[in-house]
């Protein structure tokens, strides 16, 4: 009895003592009470017949029974639904310093002594660590509200960004940099940064190679590049060019062959990167010889011997020079098997007049008796797609430098990822005297060369309508002619 009354005044001191609504108080109340000095009186052995009342039917007894545990079914769902909508009493006291969450029940129970609480004993190191950290708080509103931090230049500054970004933006005579609308993501892409690693690497090849003077029949290596896919450009005139678009990623020189045929000399080059996991021992005593790491794709290109290249040199995207003419090596996608009007361009049959089930056939495919057979190479339905192609006299449009990249007018076969081999067009030859560097292209160390080149787009306008004196034109001043 003396520890309850002890603890009576600490909980109704406490300044945060919330017990919810009167059936915990009752609760509280109830504890108390049997706990100090009248418990309840011990169930002893009686019989389970009750006595009837005096005066009373039994029915009527039996109706006031069945009455009675209505009621007490109703207040045991009532007071199931009280506890439901109660939320944990927080409980700070003052004299044995703990926090713990608690509900009627397990107040109850801490009185009588059931259950244990724990007590938070704060030592004099976590007061310290309270201090420093109020103080620091205290400096950080010092400086928000004086100096750099204070609210009069926040406010210049969010409305200088306001204006700036409310501002009309002016005309620009460059339609590639203009502003455009961002669409939806609905992929999560992964952004990565390219690295030009060509300065370095061929800091000690520079010394070696030097500038030739090409003849009729020589020939200089092309180049490896991975297709990324295609856009639109503008030029000057504001003429919309669709161009595809290619990376060099560090296309090396991985072996030397002499004297292949006819006085060729044979340049292996690689591009990309592989795992070493994908590597067969063979590979990976070729690549340790030549001392260049492990490539995607190797293919051999010929050349003529003064056009020869050392092990190790990286190929740059200067390499070709804008408005020049290339031809594009490469495997086009797979379209299966598919009939003649799609694979080789037939008419097909009539769609009327007597036509059953002929209409995309191919007709007959050889002749009577005489020869008897169908002839090779014979255009028919067939496996079209995944073979080698070449798209010849594409024209370079522009090259980025720091990220390796080539733009070509028009498109190219192959998806996005294919690797494909550029050289200098064939037919076009006369051209590209003007624009073709040999062995490649060898920079000056003294001389700052644009990181990105464009092609020209020419003098004239080509959506400029052209009228001679002598042409009539339609308006109230006909300067040019007689009106008709």
């Amino acid at each position: 009895l003396f520890q309850i009354q002890s603890l009576v005044p600490v909980f109704e001191s406490s300044h945060s003592l919330c017990l919810g609504d009167s059936y915990s108080r009752q609760l509280f109340d109830k504890t108390l009470y049997n706990f100090a000095g009248r418990p309840k009186q011990p169930k002893t052995a009686t019989s389970t017949k009750k006595e009837p009342k005096r005066g009373l039917s039994d029915e009527a007894i039996d109706k006031m029974e069945e009455e009675e545990k209505k009621k007490k079914a109703e207040l045991e769902k009532k007071l199931q639904a009280q506890r439901a909508k109660e939320k944990p009493v927080h409980i700070k006291t003052q004299v044995q310093k703990f926090d713990v969450q608690l509900t009627p029940k397990k107040i109850a129970q801490m009185i009588q002594g059931r259950t244990k609480v724990k007590e938070r004993v704060f030592y004099a190191k976590e007061q310290e660590d309270e201090t420093q950290k109020d103080q620091e708080n205290i400096q950080e509103i010092a400086q928000q509200v004086t100096g750099a931090h204070s609210l009069a230049q926040r406010a210049v500054e969010f409305l200088k960004k306001s204006s700036q970004a409310q501002s009309i933006v002016p005309i620009q005579s460059n339609l590639n940099n203009m502003p455009r609308r961002e669409g939806q993501n609905l992929r999560n892409k992964v952004v990565k940064q390219f690295y030009n690693t060509e300065n370095e690497v061929n800091k000690q090849f520079y010394s070696q190679l030097k500038p030739v003077e090409p003849d009729l029949n020589s020939v200089r290596t092309g180049l490896l590049a991975i297709k990324m896919g295609m856009t639109g450009v503008w030029d000057k005139w504001g003429v919309r060019h669709a161009v595809t678009v290619l990376q060099v990623d560090r296309c090396q020189v991985v072996n030397v062959r002499k004297n292949i045929k006819k006085g060729m000399t044979g340049l292996q080059l690689g591009i990309g990167e592989k795992s070493l996991k994908r590597l067969r021992k063979p590979e990976i005593g070729h690549y340790l010889k030549a001392g260049v790491p492990p490539k995607l794709r190797l293919v051999q290109f010929n050349v003529t011997p003064e056009n020869e290249l050392p092990v190790g040199f990286q190929l740059s995207v200067r390499h070709f020079t804008p408005g020049q003419y290339v031809d594009v090596l490469g495997k086009c996608r797979g379209k299966g098997f598919q009939g003649v009007m799609k694979r080789h361009g037939f008419s097909g049959g009539s769609a009327t007049h007597g036509n059953s089930l002929a209409h995309r056939t191919h007709g007959s495919t050889g002749q009577r008796q005489d020869p008897g057979r169908v002839f090779k190479n014979k255009k028919m339905a067939g496996r079209m797609g995944g073979t080698n192609t070449i798209q010849r006299s594409l024209r370079v449009y522009k090259i980025d430098v720091p990220r390796s990249l080539i733009y070509l007018k028009g498109s190219i076969q192959g998806p996005i990822g294919a690797v494909v081999r550029l050289r200098d067009a064939e037919y076009k030859a006369e051209k590209n005297e003007v624009f073709l560097n040999y062995p490649t292209f060898l920079p000056n160390p003294n001389v700052a060369y644009a990181q990105e080149i464009i092609m020209d787009a020419g003098e004239e306008d080509p959506n400029e309508q052209y009228y001679h004196e002598n042409d009539a034109v339609d308006g109230d001043d006909n300067e040019g002619g007689a009106a008709a």
